[in-house]
């Protein structure tokens, strides 16, 4: 997987509370030079821990840098942060204390759905996507959901393989999902049975 698959949940990314969309152009450059200069020992563990307010910066680079002007806004990533935690979770996967990739699942129980995965240009290729969707998993059993869903686009040939690894299996298409000519394969996999140790995850 490339590291920067855009997989769309069931509801469409908001904007700020007010109708608007925040951000500023200056913090924002400030945020892409520091959070380029991201140097992480590979060996370092990897941990993955749920997405704080802190993380933000770090968070919008690895956005932008992987989805360009289909990234979200600082203000749509604290719409989606304010969202309670039954609803839907954020994670991060941190190496040395940096932010290296994000994801977030939505939960529909019993079913649950992808929204996002993305890892720092780079530190793709160290299984860090892979670790997050098991991640996603997880959280999702603890919300008493066994059947997880994502959309990838059909050409990404890369992230289909790493989900397909994963387990998941081809389930349906939606025909220009992410705009015209580029059609999602809708990819489904069971998570099996919620227990005692998933639920207080």
């Amino acid at each position: 997987m490339s590291g920067t698959e855009r997989v769309k949940g069931g509801i469409e990314r908001v904007k700020g509370s007010d109708g608007g969309d925040v951000n500023s152009d200056t913090r924002l450059q400030t945020t892409d030079a520091q959070a380029r200069n991201v140097n992480v020992n590979a060996r370092a563990p990897l941990v993955i821990d749920s997405m704080v307010w802190e993380h933000s910066d770090a968070v919008l680079f690895i956005e932008r840098a992987s989805f360009g002007a289909d990234a979200w806004t600082e203000g749509q990533f604290w719409s989606e942060l304010g969202a309670p935690a039954e609803l839907k979770r954020y994670l991060v996967a941190l190496r040395g204390g940096d932010v290296v990739g994000y994801a977030a699942v939505q939960f529909i129980a019993p079913e649950a759905e992808v929204l996002t995965v993305a890892v720092h240009p780079e530190h793709r290729g160290q299984g860090i996507a892979a670790a997050l969707v098991a991640a996603l998993e997880t959280a999702a059993l603890g919300r008493r959901c066994t059947l997880m869903h994502l959309e990838v686009e059909q050409s990404n040939a890369a992230a289909r393989g790493l989900y397909e690894h994963l387990g998941y299996c081809d389930s349906g298409s939606r025909p220009n999902y992410y705009g015209r000519g580029r059609d999602a394969i809708l990819m489904s996999k069971p998570l099996g049975t919620v227990t005692a140790s998933s639920e207080q995850t």
